[in-house]
């Protein structure tokens, strides 16, 4: 899950997870303009926006504050 987005957005493909197989079913659907592109896009959109708000310096800091105020 994507802490900044409070949802996936990209799959985790760690460790065992990371195989051929797993990886071109992720990708696949990326490969061409359909809607699971578009919607990564602009999900991908979104977290960088809330990350930068405002062209922010400090992404890290944003972050901090968005994840339980650490």
């Amino acid at each position: 899950m994507n802490l900044v987005a409070g949802r996936r957005i990209v799959p985790e493909l760690l460790n065992r997870r990371l195989t051929a197989a797993n990886l071109a079913a992720a990708l696949r659907p990326l490969l061409e303009d359909g809607p699971e592109r578009k919607q990564m896009m602009a999900d991908l959109a979104e977290a960088r926006a809330r990350l930068l708000p405002g062209g922010a310096a400090d992404p890290i800091g944003r972050v901090c504050e968005l994840w339980k105020g650490c």
